[in-house]
């Protein structure tokens, strides 16, 4: 992890001023990247089938978990590349437009073994892949003890599995589903520099080891676009676009987010994130944390929920709306940090990037009767009732009421950006 030498006035709700501590940001990078050469060499299928033209296993002794890497490729019209995990069965295809989306990278796959496989289209001609590099998982050195940076008091997370909030890969951080196009947020540091990421939902439980477990590569996402910022304190944030996996964007998988929110905050607070912890198979899950808001300052909040090294990028929330990114711990004080969404840089990213599209409630690129029908159907309803649907508070202010419907029918038979 890495550590920034921070000095800080905090200005505190009702609360006295707190005294300046060294500053810890709470990414856990996960597993390594080996070289790994292998090409298929340009191959032909003069036949009017779909042919296996190209195999080879993968095999990395002592890994549990393996992503391929490929440094470059041609697939003909029609061809695809599928890899195939021997432990489990799970497969991924990506053609030519899903490969670009995916940056040349396989999903991550359980098991020491993969088999590649180039899978030629009708009457094609030159199709080729380079394996030059495969991510691996070993068992890891995992911590979440009370006592720790991040953990207030003894360490109250328990276990979680809600569809809005998933594991970014390799970098070991939380992201979180914001919009009905899957726009996601985390924090810049865990971006910044990184590779081709991966935002995987419905994470299993760890290995006896520690060791992380992946979903079925229907769970998991290609980040597309990033856009962010890593300043420390306060000036951490990162808007992402994120790849459809199997034709379905996250939103449109699971049909839940969390939005931004825009009113005044409750004093109670939640995380959801895929913090480490030193019972294994809970380590480096979705959990949840409770706690409350400590304090903040313009361009941050400080809070009590306990996180560690996998909880950056969490959504901080308050009335179930997300109100900053969980980015740091303080060493030596139960202060965590989170930039505020409210930061103007921040929020101006989010627009560029992500246009808004708050209405598009079935995520069919239109705003429609649909649309307005799951409106209604939530209509009256607040994030402490039973059944809300967290996509119809379009306003931000925890219910679903008079100026949500008044912005459904402003934009009515509009079509998205």
């Amino acid at each position: 992890m890495r550590i920034l030498a921070v000095s800080m006035s905090v200005s505190l709700v009702g609360l006295a001023a707190s005294p300046a501590f060294a500053q810890t940001t709470m990414d856990y990078p996960t597993g390594s990247i080996v070289t790994y050469q292998h090409e298929t060499g340009a191959q032909d299928n003069p036949t009017a089938e779909f042919q296996v033209v190209a195999s080879h296993l993968v095999r990395l002794e002592g890994s549990v978990s393996m992503r391929l890497y490929y440094s470059d490729w041609y697939l003909a019209e029609g061809s695809f590349v599928r890899v195939t995990s021997i432990f489990d069965g799970d497969e991924q295809e990506l053609d030519a437009e899903e490969l670009a989306d995916w940056h040349g990278t396989s999903a991550y796959f359980n098991g020491d073994s993969v088999l590649f496989e180039l899978v030629a289209g009708p009457h094609t001609t030159g199709s080729f892949v380079k394996i030059r590099q495969v991510g691996i998982t070993m068992a890891d050195a995992i911590t979440g003890s009370p006592g720790q940076c991040g953990i207030c008091g003894s360490d109250d997370r328990t276990q979680s599995n809600l569809d809005f909030s998933g594991r970014l890969m390799p970098v070991g951080c939380t992201a979180s589903i914001y919009t009905t196009n899957s726009c996601a947020l985390t924090a810049g540091h865990c971006v910044d520099g990184a590779g081709s990421l991966v935002l995987q939902f419905r994470v299993p439980n760890s290995l006896a080891n520690c060791a992380t477990v992946n979903p079925p590569a229907t769970h998991q996402y290609s980040i597309l676009q990033r856009t962010f910022l890593n300043g420390g304190v306060g000036a951490d944030w990162c808007v992402m676009t994120v790849a459809a996996s199997q034709g379905l964007k996250p939103y449109q998988r699971y049909g839940t987010l969390r939005r931004i929110g825009t009113t005044g905050v409750a004093s109670a607070t939640a995380i959801y994130g895929f913090g480490v912890d030193d019972t294994c198979f809970r380590s480096q899950t979705q959990q949840y944390s409770p706690g409350n808001f400590a304090g903040q300052t313009p361009t941050y909040w400080t809070y009590t929920n306990d996180i560690r090294g996998g909880n950056s990028g969490s959504g901080l929330l308050s009335k179930d709306l997300i109100y900053g990114i969980c980015t740091h711990c303080t060493v030596g004080s139960c202060s965590n940090i989170a930039t505020k969404t409210v930061v103007a840089a921040f929020a101006n990213a989010r627009t560029v990037l992500c246009p808004p599209c708050v209405a598009d409630l079935d995520a069919n690129g239109s705003i429609g009767q649909g649309d307005l029908g799951l409106l209604l159907s939530g209509f009256g309803k607040c994030y402490t009732d039973v059944g809300f649907i967290h996509a119809t508070d379009l306003d931000g202010n925890g219910c679903c009421d008079q100026g949500d419907l008044g912005i459904m029918l402003g934009v009515f038979g509009q079509n998205c950006p």
